[in-house]
């Protein structure tokens, strides 16, 4: 069958990391989120660790994922469904997310809180 004539889109398996002892690569699959910080983008993986990308914005990374499985929570943070350890309530509008390998909770902005809600659970 043809899928609407649509082709299917081929998302993002790896990103590269420049390291000072050169470049190595992280597979997308062992991303337990990216994180905006000051104009410099990371990607933590499933122990906590950040490695530094050479993509310069968090929109930029969004557009090679698949949205299925990635999500943007909140301006600096976009997390991978099969990562997601536990979620609490944080206040009345947003949650409280436990990512694997990472101690903090991020927290979903208000206004991303109900779409976050409708993801998790597809």
């Amino acid at each position: 069958m043809l899928h609407n004539n649509q082709p299917e889109k081929n998302y993002k398996q790896r990103f590269t990391v420049s390291s000072h002892q050169g470049m190595y690569f992280i597979n997308t699959e062992d991303i337990a989120f990216f994180e905006a910080d000051e104009g410099i983008v990371f990607a933590i993986d499933t122990f906590g660790k950040k490695h530094l990308l050479s993509e310069s914005t968090l929109k930029d990374i969004e557009s090679l994922l698949d949205p299925s499985v990635f999500f943007r929570i909140n301006r600096s943070e976009l997390i991978q469904k099969h990562h997601v350890v536990r979620i609490e309530r944080y206040n009345k509008n947003a949650v409280a997310i436990q990512m694997k390998g990472y101690k903090s909770h991020l927290i979903t902005s208000q206004a991303n809180t109900s779409a976050f809600r409708r993801w998790i659970e597809e």
